[in-house]
Parts: structure tokens; sequence; C-alpha cells
């Protein structure tokens, strides 16, 4: 196997703008098998305690998408392209790529590491083509109000930014992540100084898990707006198009 190249002219275009046709279910199905037959082979790798687990955060950006079939296509793409060196975004098979990377466990170490390199790197992608242009922009991030929300906070007399709108947004996004950053899933430490005080040293986490092995780990949270920039059109409601909101830790 050629030994990867290490400069990708690929973009998110594979994902930005979604090819016509959706995967078969079959190709989808096998797809998906390979995807997470991957990161449960690689993501014991990721980096101990603080800091961007990147194959972690490849698994949960495929787990919040809606359209997972455009992402399945752009990063098995990338992933060819990892390992053979030059770009396949104009020939591209996704059955052929799957038959090829379906083997990896008998693969030499050589290749499997060059197979590690590449979900590192997408990772990379992920985190230079999207998540940090975004962070970058964080405070001209526009606020998208759901339709029923909004006429209550006016009729209340609150508006958008006030701190009721905030507060409900951040306990909202909270809740649905079960208190940890998407990525490094890091439990909030507000919460937990909380539920200290109300159960002490019982105090657990939303799985019911005790939290006193991670109590040095956690960390403050911000409430982040996530754009799946043309990719907002898959979380569209009524045909309006709504932020996907998360959150996330300050310091990664």
């Amino acid at each position: 196997m050629a030994a990867p190249h290490r400069r990708h002219g690929m973009s998110l275009e594979g994902v930005i703008v979604p090819l016509p046709q959706p995967l078969t279910r079959e190709d989808h199905d096998a797809a998906m098998r390979l995807f997470d037959s991957l990161v449960k082979q690689f993501e014991h790798s990721d980096p101990i305690g603080k800091g961007l687990k990147p194959v972690m955060l490849v698994r949960l950006v495929k787990n919040e998408l809606s359209d997972k079939d455009s992402f399945l296509r752009f990063f098995f793409c990338f992933i060819e392209e990892h390992l053979d060196g030059f770009s396949k975004i104009n020939d591209f098979n996704l059955t052929r790529s799957l038959s090829r990377l379906g083997s990896f466990a008998t693969w030499t170490t050589e290749d499997t590491d060059a197979l590690r390199d590449g979900l590192i790197r997408f990772a990379k992608t992920l985190m230079d083509n999207f998540f940090l242009p975004l962070k970058a922009l964080a405070l001209k991030t526009p606020y998208n109000t759901p339709g029923l929300l909004s006429r209550l906070q006016l009729s209340e007399g609150g508006g958008i930014g006030t701190p009721q709108r905030l507060k409900s947004l951040r306990d909202d996004c909270l809740e649905r992540d079960r208190h940890r950053c998407v990525v490094t899933r890091k439990f909030f430490v507000n919460e937990a100084q909380e539920r200290f005080t109300n159960d002490g040293d019982n105090l657990r986490d939303d799985d019911g898990e005790s939290l006193l092995p991670e109590r040095n780990e956690m960390a403050y949270l911000e409430v982040a707006h996530i754009f799946p920039h043309s990719l907002m059109s898959l979380t569209s409601n009524g045909g309006e198009q709504k932020l996907v909101r998360t959150f996330t830790d300050p310091h990664l």
C-alpha cells in the first residue's frame, strides 16, 4: 500500500452538497457496520484526559447528523484518498471502498497505523473546516428562535438573548446532552456540585454511574450553536432552517 500523503485537497463538499441519491439499504448498512468497526478498533487509542479525542469526535459527528449517507460517503472517500495519496473525489466507489477497508483486521501494523492516522486527519479536517471557523464566529452567531417559543417570549416581554431565553436554551441542551461535552464527554462541573450538595458521595451522572472517579476531570461547559452550513436544511422544521445547539468544553 502506498504511504499516506500529508495533504488533502478535499473539503467538506461531499457533505455540504449532498449527492442526490441516497445509498441503497445494503450499502448504507454495510457502511454503518464498517464505520462502527473502525471506531471500535481505534477509539481506545484516543488520548486519555484533557484534549481532543479525534476518533470520538468522528463518531459523535456521525451520530448527530441527519444525512448519514452523505457523511459516510465523505468519510470513506477521505480515508481512501489518505491511504492512496491522491484525490478520488471524482472516481469514488463506495462499494469498492467498503470491500477494501472491510479486511482491515488482517492488515499489517504499518497499514493499520496508516488507517488510524486517516481517522485522526479526518477529525482534524472537521475541526479546521467546521468547528474552529464556527468558534471564531461565535460572537456573531445569529440566533434563531423557534416560532412557538418566540411568540411565548414576546408575549411575556422577553426577547431573544434575554436571561430567561438563555437559561431555557442551556437547560434544554444540558438535558439533551446528559450534562456532558459532546466531544470530550466531560461532565458539567456546576451540575456535579449541585448533585454533590444533594447526594454527597453518592452523586451520579445521567446514566446512573458514579461521578466520583471523574471528579478531577470535569469542566465548565458553554452552549454553542452549530451550523452544518447547507446541511442546516436537514434540521429544518416546516421549511424554516434551525440551528443545532450543543454543549462543548470551551478549552477544546
